[in-house]
């Protein structure tokens, strides 16, 4: 289970190498076996082009069916994978990489530069319309110079790509480009990757069985000899499915906090936790007022009691933020700490806006979120109430709902590490949890 949804979806890859045991062990490591992964969805397909961006169960199957160039070894620093090495320009805007030969895809297709570039100009290309174009388009090319050599060439400088291309996300997964040839729109829910995992069977509404690929180029690797993945959208019977040994790991996200701490006291379940790398965040329209005074801005993270919100949502589970990434992250923000351990007690919010008092007659401000949180609204009511209404009162429109799109002066949602937004608020960072059952 999981306090943190967000960074479930950045994690839960993470987290599945280690109950695969693909991760270097810290002792011998037994062979055999098989474990039932309960889910929070139903996956859609593992196309890109198909469903464009994966959730968060997409994910936990690709951390199975798929290999990334490069992974995180257990310092959270990118390693090799299918990638054995790289360099960078000067500029950081041109990264090469070495990829590992003698690897082939499920299907027998050779892995190789050729095969990696068509994966990136596939969903690059126009033509195809895909929805995670969006999150490359920083990569201007992908060039193949020769069998085991390829190029990024990146309209900006980026200095951490070894680690954005570590997860298994619609992006980074390699596919066979042999199977989405021949297998058409049915290669959607037929992927084939390089992976320790073949996907063997998927009923739909039911569950997916991988079984363990006996050519795996990892020798030796994994040592489970079956995963089943199953759907349980409901966060009651996941635990339940938990509890009785249907499941033998479950995550959830902060909305479920007794769930946590159910399992926290139940001797028969393991939770594990470890720090998350993104936050809850509130990013403003800095352009319209009275979002365009930085004395609003600042006034509002003010107001924000951090610890007292962390209670009301999630029984105190979720940590404070004092940055947008998360302690997990490998960003380090400098200057903004000290801020934000004023922010978090909820201190200096009347001063700042005393001090920008034209917002007063502000009118209604609106303000867009992903979807519906119970606690939070109720929280920061409580906070409007005790400082006035010198800012004026939010109207909340979950973002699914906004058809058709209207205006909005404040955004709040989950941050991720492809985020580009640079003025936020952050309010909970994220600290993840499993709760596995132990037979």
């Amino acid at each position: 289970m999981t306090n943190a949804a967000a960074v479930a979806r950045k994690c839960v890859p993470i987290f599945l190498v280690a109950a695969f045991a693909l991760a270097a062990p810290a002792q011998a490591q037994k062979s055999g076996g098989s474990i039932t992964v309960g889910q929070e969805l139903e996956i859609a397909g593992f196309d890109p082009l198909k469903v464009g961006v994966y959730d968060t169960s997409t994910f936990t199957a690709a951390a199975a069916i798929f290999d990334t160039l490069t992974t995180l070894d257990e310092k959270g620093e990118a390693a090799p994978k299918l990638a054995v090495s790289w360099t960078h320009s000067d500029d950081y805007k041109s990264w090469t990489f070495k990829l590992r030969q003698g690897v082939k895809f499920h299907d027998g297709t050779p892995f190789n530069a050729q095969a990696f570039k068509e994966n990136f100009d596939r969903q690059k290309d126009p033509a195809n319309k895909c929805r995670c174009a969006f999150y490359i388009t920083n990569v201007k090319e992908v060039l193949a110079p020769d069998e085991y050599t390829i190029v990024y060439n990146l309209t900006d400088p980026s200095v951490n790509l070894p680690a954005v291309i570590t997860i298994q996300s619609s992006n980074n997964a390699i596919h066979s480009p042999t199977a989405w040839k021949t297998k058409g729109d049915d290669y959607n829910r037929n992927p084939v990757g390089t992976g320790p995992y073949i996907l063997k069977s998927w009923t739909a509404g039911d569950r997916m069985v991988l079984e363990k690929n006996p050519d795996y180029w990892d020798k030796g690797r994994p040592y489970l000899d079956r995963i089943i993945l199953k759907p349980l959208p409901d966060a009651q019977s996941r635990f339940a499915s938990l509890q009785s040994g249907e499941a033998d790991i479950i995550w959830d996200d902060e909305n479920d906090a007794d769930n946590i701490m159910r399992a926290q006291k139940d001797s028969k379940l393991t939770v594990h936790t470890y720090k998350g790398s993104g936050a809850q965040v509130y990013a403003f329209n800095t352009k319209v007022a009275p979002f365009d005074d930085v004395r609003v801005r600042q006034a509002l993270v003010m107001a924000i009691d951090r610890p007292k919100m962390s209670q009301a949502i999630s029984n105190g589970l979720s940590r404070p933020a004092t940055n947008p990434y998360g302690d997990g992250s490998w960003v380090i923000v400098q200057g903004r700490r000290r801020a934000a351990v004023r922010h978090r007690e909820g201190q200096g919010a009347d001063q700042g806006l005393w001090q920008a008092g034209r917002v007063q007659d502000a009118g209604d401000r609106d303000a867009a979120r992903p979807h519906d949180r119970p606690g939070a609204p109720a929280v920061l009511e409580a906070r409007r109430r005790q400082h006035g209404d010198r800012a004026g009162r939010s109207g909340h429109h979950p973002v699914a709902r906004l058809h058709p799109p209207v205006p909005v002066d404040a955004v709040a949602y989950r941050r991720s590490r492809r985020s580009r937004s640079a003025d936020v608020c952050e309010l909970s960072q994220r600290q993840s949890a499993r709760a596995v059952q132990l037979r």
